[in-house]
């Protein structure tokens, strides 16, 4: 999912019905024609990025797929056994660009990589590869007011110090949702994350370094337990949610409501 601040509107993909437009203003929705993905055959699709030159990118099972809505173009970027510094692993489920112009991958076996886009060549961080001997799945990537990444991943969450390009753990094994997570983002004129996952919710707060629980209820019976990814608005988030379509989360008055429109989709 992403927001295009210069339509106001929102893209989200979906598992199974291709993708789907909200504006949060109108409180309309639409659902594009798989006409319009050429390039994507699967109607399951992952998140979305759209760089500021209008460039359309989606990480997919088989690479990278970008799209110039301009020339009507479609390229895709993928590994290349013979070559080292290629795209590291096809398997794409996020792509990250910092505020100051670094592009970054989150992949399924190989950690996430920063991409020099200029050059086309990929470095990685195998640190972040693996938990133990098992591979680690990169979901979401989020930044700091320092310009460090945070990291959603299967094994739960990374830093990654960008100066010291050193990854580190953040662990708490008291909190089951600080594991398998899906969603992070840094919670605007606050020091903390809001990350989600398989098992809810939680938030991480910077500067203490702990992770804390996140108390607000889901409004569903049962509740719902498995949040996907987030997206900042303004002083509130929407967030793809598994079992309740899209919600919005207020983290100022800590409410959390479904919207309805969307409520129909798996995403």
């Amino acid at each position: 999912m992403f927001y295009d601040r210069c339509a106001g509107k929102l893209w989200i993909g979906t598992r199974g019905d291709g993708i789907i437009v909200y504006d949060p203003v109108a409180a309309w929705h639409k659902q594009l024609p798989m006409t319009v993905m050429i390039a994507v055959p699967r109607k399951n699709l992952s998140y979305p990025f759209k760089d500021r030159q209008g460039i359309m990118w989606r990480p997919k099972r088989s690479g990278l797929a970008k799209f110039d809505p301009l020339k009507f173009q479609f390229h895709a970027i993928v590994n290349e056994p013979s070559n080292p510094a290629s795209l590291p692993d096809n398997m794409i489920f996020d792509m990250y660009k910092t505020r100051d112009g670094h592009y970054y991958v989150g992949t399924q076996n190989q950690g996430i990589a920063e991409w020099d886009v200029a050059c086309n060549r990929f470095h990685t961080y195998s640190a972040s590869s693996k938990i133990g001997v098992v591979s680690n799945t990169i979901y979401d990537i989020t930044e700091d007011d320092n310009n460090n990444l945070w990291i959603a991943s299967w094994g739960g969450l990374m830093q990654l110090d960008r100066k010291r390009k050193l990854i580190t753990y953040k662990e708490n094994n008291e909190l089951p949702a600080s594991k398998k997570l899906y969603g992070i983002i840094k919670l605007k004129q606050a020091d903390s994350l809001f990350i989600t996952g398989e098992n809810g919710s939680a938030f991480f707060f910077i500067e203490r370094s702990a992770l804390g629980r996140f108390t607000v209820r889901y409004p569903l019976a049962p509740p719902v337990t498995s949040a996907g990814i987030c997206m900042k608005m303004t002083t509130h988030h929407r967030v793809c949610t598994v079992g309740a379509g899209l919600g919005k989360y207020d983290y100022r008055r800590s409410t959390f409501e479904v919207i309805e429109p969307v409520k129909k989709y798996a995403i």
